[in-house]
């Protein structure tokens, strides 16, 4: 927001308060109404009011007594060098003026408590139509100094929007504004860059985020936490509660995001939301040749959403399913980052691009022998499939392997039961 010059923006604030005396009529033009507590109307009040009886020339020494305020506020008050929470939100709607019809001012960032506003003021709506409106809020954004990327700053929004749907909290206690929390195990390494990637996102739309203290290992689990956590801002709030759709104490994982605009969203948006969707809850399978979403209530919506790359997807348990042919054409949508080459990104890979064997193909000698091996040193049938992938450039269907594996078992039933050891009996 411009400051307005000094003296100005006083005698016009001054002025609005003399004609309008303790009005809240401003504040509908602001994201909730300014966030206002009651303790926040009744400061405004006495605030306007001992501007009113300071122009009508009552001595500020009497005005302090008939407020019951120290004659230290009123005099910063009539001086206009401090104010209430109201009478800054009163400063902004005198430099910006009404927003366009639908639409109300969000300030990015306020101090403490729902406080002063000190971030930049954004013109948001309170519903969302179509993509249009979101581009609208986009393009009023601006990226933190030093966040450098290469990427569309579209693709950049819809990754941050597909992880705080799957893995990042939208914390919120109390009145305070949401924060963004990221918690990722350790138990892969890569999820470090993916963490760090999220920043990125966040800085790309103006909201700080960084790496915090991991955390530690839970007693009886393997391994500890990377975590990552942004600032807290109404413009979080306003994704939670508009883009996404969400109501007061719904979260992602039991309640269903209300956001059909996504379906018609630049592609650009699209593969970025279904990046960091997928990043966050989806689960690659080389054994089982599929392709996993495992983002709670949302599943149709999602077909949906999946259906604009031209993918067809299906509900199994609780997951949104690409079987097949449809999760090794997701490789090329592409459903998971390449830039970031995590573990779900490999997997994914190691599927698209692995040879199958044809329908009229038999295993070779080799591959079942090398199967009976692998279940002779304990590997399970999913291990068997991607070590056979991994190491012989082959596609071997689960059946097949179990097939196998189920042979190897019952030869060696066989040769326990005809063994000499066996068959030996002792004779008195």
């Amino acid at each position: 927001m411009e400051e307005p010059a000094e003296d100005s923006w006083k005698e016009a604030l001054r002025s609005y308060v003399i004609e309008h005396g303790d009005s809240l009529d401003f504040t509908k033009h602001f994201w909730k109404g300014c966030e206002s507590l009651q303790v926040d109307l009744a400061q405004y009040s006495k605030f306007a009011r001992a501007i009113q009886l300071s122009d009508s020339g009552e001595a500020q020494a009497s005005i302090s007594l008939d407020l019951e305020t120290s004659l230290s506020t009123v005099k910063s008050w009539c001086a206009g060098s401090k104010m209430p929470k109201l009478g800054h939100y009163l400063k902004a709607f005198i430099a910006l003026g009404p927003p366009k019809e639908g639409l109300v001012w969000l300030n990015t960032e306020c101090t403490h408590g729902h406080a002063i506003p000190i971030g930049r003021f954004l013109q948001v709506p309170l519903a969302m139509g179509d993509w249009a409106d979101l581009e609208n809020v986009l393009s009023q954004l601006r990226p933190l100094p030093g966040a450098v990327s290469d990427f569309d700053p579209r693709y950049l929004f819809g990754f941050l929007l597909g992880m705080v749907i799957g893995d990042g909290s939208k914390s919120k206690q109390n009145t305070a504004h949401r924060h963004i929390g990221l918690v990722l195990s350790m138990k892969y390494s890569t999820n470090l860059a993916l963490g760090d990637f999220t920043c990125v996102c966040a800085k790309s739309i103006g909201l700080r985020m960084g790496r915090s203290r991991d955390l530690a290992k839970p007693k009886g689990k393997p391994h500890a936490f990377f975590q990552w956590t942004s600032q807290s801002s109404p413009l979080i709030d306003w994704l939670h509660n508009v883009a996404l759709g969400l109501r007061e104490g719904e979260v992602t994982t039991y309640n269903p995001i209300r956001a059909d605009w996504i379906l018609t969203a630049p592609a650009e948006f699209r593969v970025g939301l279904v990046q960091g969707l997928s990043e966050s809850d989806g689960s690659p399978s080389v054994a089982s040749q599929s392709m996993e979403l495992w983002i709670g209530p949302n599943w149709d919506l999602m077909i949906r959403f999946l259906g604009t790359f031209g993918l067809r997807a299906f509900k199994c348990r609780e997951a949104i399913t690409l079987a097949k042919s449809q999760a090794i054409k997701s490789f090329d949508v592409p459903l998971l980052a390449p830039q970031l080459n995590t573990v779900r990104y490999q997997k994914l890979r190691l599927l698209a691009t692995t040879r199958r064997l044809k329908k009229e193909e038999r295993l070779s000698p080799d591959l079942r022998k090398e199967i009976m091996d692998l279940t002779g040193k304990g590997f399970s049938v999913p291990k068997i499939v991607e070590w056979l992938a991994e190491n012989k450039g082959i596609l071997v269907s689960f059946e097949a392997a179990q097939r196998w594996k189920k042979k190897y078992k019952m030869q060696l039933s066989s040769n326990e039961e005809t063994s000499p050891s066996n068959n030996w009996r002792f004779s008195p």
